[in-house]
């Protein structure tokens, strides 16, 4: 009978996480992307939220609710009005 050849362990290579360039992480704001995978982190990764949401392209850009909208769209019509008012006290009719 032949004994059976055991292949050897071989050592696991590590994971190379990508990384992101320092200054365009910096200017990154997490908000304006958003999450659609609810995946978490590997257990060995060695990159920030931010980092692994500003490289991930399964995250889609961040849009707006339908409130959301409505309410900056009401900030900005609000604004225009008070920005009229202050320029017909200002300029008075010729």
């Amino acid at each position: 009978m032949k004994k059976a050849k055991h292949a050897k362990p071989t050592a696991e290579r590590p994971i190379e996480w990508p990384r992101a360039d320092p200054v365009a992480l910096a200017s990154f704001d997490p908000a304006t992307k958003t999450c659609v995978m609810n995946c978490g982190p590997h257990g060995l990764d060695p990159r920030s939220r931010e980092e692994r949401k500003f490289l991930c392209t399964d995250c889609e850009p961040y849009r707006p609710s339908v409130h959301e909208q409505l309410r900056e769209s009401l900030a900005r019509e609000a604004a225009l009005r008070a920005e009229l008012e202050s320029l017909r006290v200002v300029t008075p009719n010729a």
